[in-house]
């Protein structure tokens, strides 16, 4: 087995990038999402690698900018992303290979950092390269509606949709009782972020430690507005106007996600907030709310106080020149590659 890595051009060689990435991937990766990712990215172009064979290409991997603030100042990072092999080298040679070429991009210097979410099968990869895992992604959830358990458990229709009624209602009285007395504006915003966004991120980024991705509005405009793919909501909590805290919301099949918050920490601007979004998800059918967020963060303790409950975990991996990095400071579900 005679393979090799490059660097490929995902310029020149669009074509057998996106041919590879569709068929090993994701099958609705198109040229709209590439050149989101990978050219349109206000934090810098994006770095592919390639696994060749006698044939061509049979895997790639990638590093996407992302600036960070890093304790006290701006530095540049990278998370890791479409890393794809064919199924005929699916063997953990040619990932390790292929992999390491990756990780050149902070050991050559380019890069300050890189950090990646990734599957079981990639942490396998991780481990096997020395890089362990540097924190856990848990998904805290929180039920709006009682309908898809009571169905299960309840054959008949009239009596599930009596018990649906009686506990959906108890779940929203029970919410109503958590709002935060905390003079507060908290609205659907539907405009491009803006400056406020970035007067919010200077103000609290000193203050975060360790590390997390600069967000201000370039970013925040690419990563939710100009999506190729998926549409975001954007909820804000204003204060005599002034922006404390945001969150941005995606909603698939019954389930609306949180992929961002962030804001100021003080006790009832996230609460009144969350409780803006929980009753607007459940006003629209949702069954659930989810929010991805770093075990042990002390907002955990607070989505569990709002009724949201632990559920499955992920390993968050960060590596530095040489070794594992210093875990991050906030990440959430946003902070992914795509």
């Amino acid at each position: 087995m005679n393979l090799r890595v490059r660097e490929a051009d995902p310029c020149k060689e669009r074509d057998p990038l996106l041919k590879i990435l569709r068929n090993w991937l994701a099958p609705e990766i198109d040229e709209q999402r590439l050149d989101w990712l990978y050219f349109k990215n206000p934090h810098g172009n994006a770095r592919i690698w390639v696994l060749e064979d006698a044939e061509g290409m049979v895997g790639a991997g990638a590093a996407i900018p992302r600036k960070l603030w890093f304790s006290g100042s701006q530095t540049v990072g990278c998370v890791f992303g479409d890393f794809c092999v064919s199924p005929s080298y699916r063997t953990i040679g040619p990932a390790l290979q292929l992999q390491r070429a990756c990780l050149q991009a902070i050991d050559s210097g380019w890069s300050r950092l890189g950090y990646d979410l990734p599957s079981a099968s990639m942490m396998a990869v991780y481990r096997r390269l020395g890089i362990r895992e540097a924190r856990s992604f848990v998904r805290m959830a929180k039920p709006l509606r009682v309908d898809r358990q009571v169905r299960e458990r309840v054959k008949s229709g009239v009596l599930a949709k009596f018990v649906s009624r009686s506990g959906n209602a108890a779940l929203k009285a029970r919410d109503q009782i958590r709002r935060v007395g905390r003079k507060l504006e908290t609205t659907l915003y539907v405009q491009a972020f803006g400056e406020e966004f970035d007067e919010l991120f200077s103000e609290l980024a000193p203050n975060t430690g360790n590390w997390c991705v600069e967000r201000r509005s370039a970013y925040l405009n690419w990563r939710f507005r100009e999506h190729p793919k998926s549409q975001f909501a954007v909820w804000t909590a204003r204060r005599k106007d002034k922006l404390e805290a945001y969150c941005v919301t995606r909603t698939q099949d019954q389930e609306v996600q949180i992929v961002e918050l962030f804001g100021k920490d003080e006790y009832g601007v996230h609460e009144n907030l969350l409780m803006t979004v929980i009753e607007s998800s459940r006003a629209s059918g949702a069954l659930t709310l989810s929010a991805p967020i770093l075990s042990g963060h002390p907002r955990q303790a607070r989505l569990e106080a709002l009724g949201f409950h632990a559920r499955e975990a992920s390993p968050v991996v960060v590596y530095e020149k040489g070794s594992s990095g210093v875990s991050p400071a906030w990440l959430t579900e946003g902070d992914r590659d795509s």
